[in-house]
């Protein structure tokens, strides 16, 4: 049964109601035994006025419970699922009130966040920022913008942004003194894909001149086991038959491997070669079952990039395996070919020096 239809039931209810004690009380009443044919017409007509006004009272109620379920709705899409997180904590820092947002960023039931600290889901690195933002806030009343890191229920650890106002228009309830606490309203955006790209660029920019050759491979394929949470990356010369490829460096589980050649047939490698970006999000020993090397790795990702000269040539390329299917496939392409081509200027840079000695 809708709303409306329940509504309509009432009124029928009532109006039932209010005919049978009509009927009992001109029974009951001598005034009503009294009255002549021409009171009892003006009577009549008073009430049918009355029972106007009252479907017509009934018909607005009705028309503002269609407005107020508009409005609910239109909250819900506003506020529950807005693409960031909503919490009111109280002054003592507990969750009063989240979104769903909020509850998905923590990886928590939302129900289950109320009266939990905000600090909770806050790293310990990080919470004396938090605490620190949240008192300036507090006593000076100005807005607070600052990022840490935040860790889901699971221990995902994710960077936040997080956003701090008072909350004017609510309070977390009686203080001991009589008084009302107030309440912050902090906004939660996960800004993880931002600083990945972000620390990528800026390692590039660390491994330039006074880093730059002996080493630079080696910190690349640690800064991208570490970025893309993969544990073995590989980053390759081309050989001048473009049928086999010589390491550069070999990362697998944070251990360094003797430099290698290989042939690149029946291996994901060589379909990167000549391709911006070649991606296996999951099952990528199924699609390649005659690479023993992955086999050995128990390999489940795959992404590679090819490392172009300045003349449009593929000169290497660069692969990282996970044993876990890709997450997320934008932000590693991304960075992928960001990479690209700080190390392809590398590779080059190298080669002419092997030419000039």
């Amino acid at each position: 049964m809708t709303g409306n239809d329940s509504q309509h039931d009432q009124a029928d209810k009532l109006r039932q109601r209010a005919e049978t004690t009509f009927r009992d009380n001109i029974a009951r009443s001598p005034e009503y035994e009294a009255a002549t044919p021409e009171e009892t017409q003006r009577l009549l007509h008073e009430l049918r006025v009355h029972q106007i006004e009252l479907e017509m009272q009934n018909e607005e109620l009705r028309r503002a419970q269609v407005e107020l379920d508009a409005a609910r709705a239109r909250y819900f899409d506003l506020y529950d699922l807005a693409p960031v997180g909503y919490v009111t904590v109280s002054e003592q820092g507990l969750i009063l009130e989240a979104n769903l947002t909020a509850a998905t960023l923590l990886g928590v039931a939302r129900g289950a966040l109320v009266t939990l600290p905000l600090s909770r889901f806050i790293i310990k690195a990080d919470q004396d920022s938090y605490y620190l933002h949240r008192k300036q806030l507090l006593e000076s009343g100005t807005a607070q913008a600052f990022e840490l890191r935040m860790a889901k229920k699971d221990g995902e650890v994710f960077w936040a942004h997080l956003e701090a106002t008072m909350a004017h228009d609510r309070t977390s309830g009686p203080g001991p003194d009589g008084g009302r606490h107030r309440a912050l309203r902090v906004v939660i955006s996960n800004i993880t894909e931002h600083k990945q790209l972000e620390d990528t660029r800026a390692f590039l920019l660390q491994c330039g001149h006074p880093v730059s050759g002996e080493g630079f491979f080696e910190g690349l394929a640690r800064h991208l086991a570490q970025v893309l949470g993969m544990g073995y990356v590989c980053i390759d010369r081309l050989e001048g038959d473009g049928l086999t490829a010589r390491t550069l460096a070999v990362l697998n589980d944070g251990g360094f491997e003797s430099n290698v050649t290989y042939a690149l047939k029946d291996t994901p490698c060589g379909d990167v070669v000549g391709k911006t970006i070649c991606c296996f999000p999951r099952d990528v020993t199924a699609l390649f079952p005659r690479d023993a090397a992955l086999l050995d790795l128990k390999a489940e990702s795959y992404i590679g990039t090819t490392l172009w000269s300045h003349d449009g040539r593929p000169i290497g390329l660069i692969a990282v395996i996970g044993r876990a299917p890709l997450v997320n496939r934008g932000l590693a392409e991304s960075i992928m070919k960001l990479v690209a081509i700080r190390a392809a200027g590398e590779l080059e840079r190298q080669q002419a020096v092997a030419v000039l000695r």
